[in-house]
């Protein structure tokens, strides 16, 4: 047998004060098939949205704080609930007297906003406060952020040389490794009969470098033959 709605809105509120989350469900639920009729945003992808972009969040009205401003203007701060999490909207003193005329705040309401964002800090200015039913009308110009795809690693130019090389040939592999500058990480691999080893440079160069360093008895990694 399916719980009553008053008792089960009293089990969930009681869920969110005591958890901090809904296990039975979500106030929202009954109002799903409506709002998969409607292109709206969640409280999830604000960070997804570019500045100057608009949205549409629809949620629940949970309370709102109003205040004076050292004007004398009354506005408020509203905390509205939709299916991810909240939000926070500033509401000057003509939307709550738009919101306590016009609207049912049991009942969820559609907030048409504009996205500002300026630097970590981002506000929503209230465009327009629509119901369910008008919202499912409401044209929204979205911009999603351009995420940017850092270039993955290059593979690094590893060069080998034998044992004990002149300071001279070190000199003019540096003057190389100037000469040809590019995104490859530049490795020194000093080789022996005995043991190798691998020093790791600061400079990145162009795989062009190979063409001058085999003149300097340097080579690219596994094509030098340290004789027996």
């Amino acid at each position: 047998k399916d719980m009553p709605e008053y008792e089960l809105l009293d089990l969930l509120a009681l869920e969110k004060e005591s958890l901090g989350f809904y296990v039975s469900g979500h106030p929202l639920d009954k109002y799903r098939e409506q709002l998969d009729e409607i292109n709206y945003t969640l409280s999830s992808e604000i960070d997804d949205l570019a500045d100057g972009s608009q949205a549409l969040f629809i949620g629940k009205i949970e309370e709102i704080n109003t205040r004076i401003s050292k004007k004398g203007n009354k506005f408020g701060i509203a905390n509205i609930m939709d299916l991810h999490g909240n939000i926070e909207l500033m509401l000057f003193e003509n939307r709550l007297k738009e919101l306590d005329e016009d609207f049912d705040l049991n009942k969820p309401i559609a907030f048409k906003v504009k996205i500002t964002k300026d630097g970590d800090f981002t506000r929503m200015n209230i465009l327009n406060i629509t119901s369910l039913k008008d919202a499912k009308k409401s044209k929204v110009k979205i911009v999603k952020e351009q995420k940017h795809t850092p270039e993955p690693p290059s593979e690094p130019v590893v060069l080998s040389m034998k044992l004990l090389p002149d300071t001279k040939m070190i000199e003019e592999l540096y003057c190389l490794a100037e000469k040809y500058p590019g995104r490859h990480p530049l490795q020194l691999n000093i080789k022996s009969k005995l043991s190798n080893v691998k020093i790791e440079s600061k400079m990145k160069v162009s795989r062009s470098i190979l063409l001058e360093a085999k003149d300097l008895g340097v080579y690219e990694e596994e094509k030098l033959v340290v004789n027996a």
